[in-house]
């Protein structure tokens, strides 16, 4: 089974996209001809098209839309609305055309006689696996409206620590912006007019002030600016390849975990997100060897990754989840302690719990923190650019001036 995007039309000439797992191109045609939509591109998720689109996913509001998509389902089935009428004011309420191209798709299948883990598992791209694995135990359980209250509050804690970490970084970014935008005018628009002032005078030009004309020069040549857009392109394509072999990705991925502020809240957010992930899971019902495959998938670290995987076999050998997860030193005393005492108690799944939201304030703190550092920090050296900008043209301006004198 791979991974296909498509886009087509409805009955009613309304364009619709999406995702959809599938043996072959063909089976997505006819899955999508049974649904009445008339195919107009169908192509893989790992091609060109599929990665592009793949960003453009990561820069919409999908997280969102998902996320009050299933908070909208959790309170209608839990108010004994049918699932598939749940579905159709889920799709009204998600305010995202294309999640709710997705929501029309699993409502399709479900209405089909297909389960609803099963429709939600074949779009990976919109449903993620921790999610799946939930209805699919409250589907097992008969309390899917149980499994859904947890996904929705599950996937309200992301957005929450995501909204969290744009919110801190949006000043400083923002601050960043600002200034190579002033630094890119000051280049292409100002320090031309008083090149060629200063050559009108004669003035004798510093090295500094030789080395912005000559800059100035190559930022304003089209062939200069284009070879460097193609460079751009070639080194973030070589990049994206390389980071997706194995031995350099986890390279790269152990480097960040070890480097100083970004690398402590790299592994709390990681930490926070596997045992939140792995908490909810057990409450649903699953096993401790389910709920850990469930959770890899949520881990934006591959060493995580790996160390999780570990700590799923030694489980699966007998051996307790706090002992497994203490061959590693990636998740920290306190999560260890704290799935001990969970064990010895029986509460393992409130105890992980505990320690997600512990961590997730951990990590809005420290993200604050390493924001409000860098906020000043970059006034100061970006303001002493500038600084050093304008005063690299001012100086022999005002020397020149002076020699008329």
């Amino acid at each position: 089974m791979m991974s296909y995007r498509y886009a087509a039309r409805s009955h009613a000439g309304i364009l619709v996209s999406g995702t959809v797992r599938a043996a072959c191109e063909a089976d997505v045609v006819a899955t999508l001809r049974s649904r009445r939509l008339f195919v107009t591109s169908v192509y893989a998720s790992d091609d060109v098209r599929g990665r592009i689109a793949g960003l453009g996913d990561r820069l919409s509001s999908r997280r969102a839309a998902r996320t009050a998509a299933m908070r909208a389902l959790a309170i209608l089935v839990s108010s004994g609305a049918s699932l598939l009428r749940a579905l159709d004011v889920a799709m009204e309420q998600c305010g995202d055309r294309r999640f709710a191209e997705s929501l029309q798709a699993v409502s399709d299948d479900v209405s089909g006689g297909g389960s609803f883990s099963e429709a939600m598992s074949r779009r990976t791209a919109d449903f993620p696996e921790s999610i799946v694995a939930m209805v699919r135990a409250g589907e097992a359980g008969g309390i899917l409206d149980d499994a859904l209250e947890r996904a929705a509050t599950l996937l309200e804690s992301y957005e929450t620590m995501r909204r969290q970490v744009v919110t801190a970084l949006a000043y400083p970014i923002f601050v960043l912006l600002s200034a190579c935008g002033l630094l890119l005018f000051l280049l292409v628009g100002t320090i031309p007019e008083f090149s060629s002032i200063l050559e009108q005078l004669h003035a004798d030009v510093p090295m500094p002030t030789r080395a912005l004309i000559v800059t100035s020069a190559v930022v304003r040549n089209p062939w200069v600016v284009a070879a460097g857009v193609v460079a751009a392109a070639l080194l973030y394509s070589g990049g994206t390849i390389a980071s997706r072999m194995a031995p350099v990705s986890s390279w790269l991925d152990r480097v960040l975990l070890d480097a100083p502020l970004i690398g402590a809240l790299r592994r709390q957010t990681n930490t926070a997100a596997f045992a939140r992930t792995t908490g909810t899971l057990l409450q649903c019902g699953l096993s401790v060897t389910a709920a850990l495959d469930a959770s890899r998938g949520v881990l934006g670290s591959s060493t995580y990754r790996n160390a999780v995987s570990v700590a799923r076999a030694l489980v699966e050998d007998g051996v307790t989840l706090s002992t497994a997860l203490g061959k590693s030193d990636l998740f920290g005393r306190l999560c260890v302690q704290m799935a001990a005492v969970g064990e010895e108690s029986g509460a393992l799944d409130t105890a992980l719990v505990r320690v997600a939201e512990h961590l997730e304030d951990e990590v809005a703190h420290g993200v604050k923190g390493v924001a409000s550092v860098l906020e000043p920090l970059l006034i100061l050296v970006l303001g002493g650019v500038v600084a050093g900008v304008v005063a690299s043209i001012i100086v022999p301006l005002y020397a020149a001036i002076g020699n008329i004198r």
